[in-house]
């Protein structure tokens, strides 16, 4: 009786060290399998910040672009006025030097 006692106690504590092993390796997958998915989420992660990043930019690339391509039209627009300007003062001065020139009679 004893010895099936004691054959009882130790199959009852190897089926217990065995169970305690199963739930240990489960759980050694489960935090092999949440240490993967955290790292796959920080790689995640990493990659948004580069795409933001890329598209920021991007974006301040094509504003500047924008905005230097809008200064050397106003630059240029600019210039021209600046021309007209100076095509509109020479021509009212020939008006003037004719006028000087015409007799008070041709007036």
């Amino acid at each position: 009786q004893h010895a099936l006692n004691s054959c009882r106690d130790a199959h009852d504590n190897a089926k217990d060290e065995g169970t305690r092993a199963k739930k240990a390796a489960e759980l050694e997958v489960l935090d092999k399998e949440h240490t993967d998915a955290l790292a796959a989420s920080e790689t995640a992660a990493a990659n948004m910040d580069t795409i933001d990043a890329r598209i920021d930019g991007e974006w301040l690339r094509s504003n500047a672009k924008i905005i230097h391509s809008t200064k050397v039209t106003m630059l240029e627009l600019a210039i021209g006025n600046e021309r007209a300007h100076q095509i509109q003062h020479t021509a009212l001065l020939q008006v003037e030097e004719q006028l000087k020139r015409m007799a008070p009679a041709e007036l």
